[in-house]
């Protein structure tokens, strides 16, 4: 359902071009936001709403450790299905429109139509990802939709790199394990969180995953 719902969105927005493509998503964002806090008739404004337990062949999935596995499995098969996409012709098409968006269409890439791929791609993903947060917690609420969280996702993607499948993952552990091991300087806490997020962004502009298997591979030549 969100894979339909984020193609017939697509379709109209990624004929922008990539800053009003990202000022079009970002209000779309807010306007998601803002209906799900509004109407508490279906989502349980800002309180959110409980969500039913998760059941399988009449097996009542509850307690961390199971989702712990689920979340894990989920983690496993989601990584597994993105390497073996860049193996395809649609993901070096994707790779392409990664690298530039206008040799991509000079070698004959419909750059709308991937974009557009990529977009339902990356939604699904998503979709699964919130869905699954959702029914371990058995609570949801607007904070998740909202624009601070938004800028958090794709911060981990930069962080760890963009274009690379680990670096995502990567990204996102550094991201949420770095406040737990700040906490020992507590009122520094966030103070050193962006500090290390902009070290980085200024040494290893293109991610972490990217920065360090390129140094490795120059290592491992000399």
């Amino acid at each position: 359902m969100s894979g339909v719902l984020d193609n017939l969105r697509g379709r109209p927005i990624l004929r922008f071009l990539w800053g009003c493509l990202l000022i079009g998503l970002l209000g779309l964002g807010v306007l998601v936001a803002l209906v799900l806090t509004t109407e508490s008739r279906w989502t349980g404004g800002p309180d959110g709403m409980p969500v039913a337990k998760l059941v399988l062949f009449g097996w009542r999935v509850s307690g961390s450790d199971t989702w712990y596995w689920i979340t894990g499995g989920l983690l496993v098969l989601g990584t597994w299905l993105a390497l073996n996409l860049n193996d395809t012709p649609t993901g070096r098409a994707f790779r392409a429109l990664h690298d530039s968006e206008v040799a991509a269409r000079v070698a004959g890439i419909d750059v709308a139509r991937f974009k557009l791929q990529a977009f339902v791609i990356a939604a699904v993903y998503a979709s699964v990802a919130g869905s699954a947060l959702a029914l371990m917690n058995g609570f949801i609420n607007p904070d998740q939709a909202g624009f601070l969280h938004s800028v958090e996702l794709v911060t981990m993607v930069v962080l760890g790199g963009l274009g690379s499948v680990v670096g995502s993952i990567v990204g996102a552990a550094v991201l949420i394990t770095l406040p737990q091991v700040l906490t020992v300087f507590q009122e520094y806490e966030h103070l050193l969180l962006g500090f290390i997020i902009i070290v980085s962004m200024i040494f290893m502009r293109d991610g972490i995953v990217p920065t360090l298997s390129r140094a490795l591979a120059r290592r491992t030549q000399s």
